[in-house]
């Protein structure tokens, strides 16, 4: 079974921003996927989903969007991918950290995967959490392994104060870097260099043979939400990134995208495009990993 490269998890519980009626926007999320209403204190009302009768659990295409018009608690899981099922399907027992790919269906305690440093929900087989690369926890795990490993092909990291980003990610509208010391939402402190940029960002990649997709993954801040990006193979739009959460006390954030590749497809340009009057597209660290099944692979990360 092959791990989704769309695939990802969230848990939104404070509201992130106010949209133009007045209410406030506690979930936002693109794609196609399942969500769950775990907690709320007030009427909540769900755009764009899908909502089975008499309970806020569902699937939803196109996007989900879910808003309260009075603050309150508010809680809602989101994994977008198609669904699966996870029932008949084998899982194995091991013992953390672990190196790969798969879902984590049970754990003891707190954990974290793909290095993200968010505070995660419990894991169930009816709600997994998938993990592309790792998982960080001495404890020991159910997890329903994947036929998929991940390739790094580029890792950057912008330069110190004042320096522009390297020659390897050519783009236009760029900011200075900025040094930042804040914290990530698990309370862990992180201190490095951030830019912005609003026009398009070109990778012009080198894929080995087998390589199915992409996941894109940024360190970033979160101190305006909302940014958004076109992600672009050749020109030909693959997808819409989009980070609508804002945070001026925790800014750093960790966020990932998957998108596929082209079957046969081993040269091409990959393009990220913060379009017009959307947030400053934030960076600070950029890595792009290659998804393949390991027979096609001699490394593994």
């Amino acid at each position: 079974m092959l791990l989704n490269p769309n695939e990802s998890y969230a848990s939104f519980g404070e509201p992130i921003y106010r949209d133009a009626d007045g209410n406030w926007v506690v979930a936002d999320a693109e794609g196609d996927g399942r969500f769950r209403l775990e907690e709320g204190a007030h009427d909540v009302v769900v755009v764009r989903g899908h909502i089975p009768p008499g309970k806020f659990v569902g699937f939803f295409r196109d996007g989900l969007m879910v808003h309260t018009r009075e603050l309150g608690t508010v809680r809602v899981r989101i994994l977008t991918c198609p669904s699966f099922e996870t029932s008949d399907l084998p899982f194995a027992r091991v013992q953390g950290p672990f190196l790969g790919a798969g879902w984590v269906l049970g754990a003891p305690g707190s954990f974290s995967v793909d290095q993200h440093r968010e505070v995660l929900e419990p894991a169930s087989p009816e709600w997994p959490i998938p993990f592309f690369r790792s998982i960080d926890s001495p404890g020991e795990f159910e997890i329903l392994p994947s036929a998929t490993c991940s390739i790094l092909l580029i890792s950057e990291q912008v330069a110190g104060p004042d320096a522009m980003p390297p020659v390897s990610f050519p783009v236009q509208n760029v900011t200075r870097s900025v040094f930042l010391e804040s914290s990530f939402p698990d309370g862990s402190v992180h201190k490095a260099n951030v830019c912005s940029h609003l026009n398009a960002a070109h990778f012009d990649l080198e894929v080995p043979e087998g390589t199915y997709g992409l996941r894109l993954r940024k360190i970033y801040d979160a101190f305006h939400g909302r940014q958004r990006a076109r992600v672009l193979i050749d020109g030909e739009p693959v997808g819409v990134w989009f980070l609508p959460i804002e945070d001026r006390r925790n800014r750093w954030r960790v966020a990932e995208f998957g998108i596929p590749v082209p079957p046969g497809k081993e040269r091409f340009r990959l393009t990220i495009d913060p379009p017009a009057g959307s947030a400053l597209w934030s960076l600070s660290e950029f890595q792009i990993f290659g998804l393949m099944v390991p027979s096609a692979s001699k490394e593994r990360v």
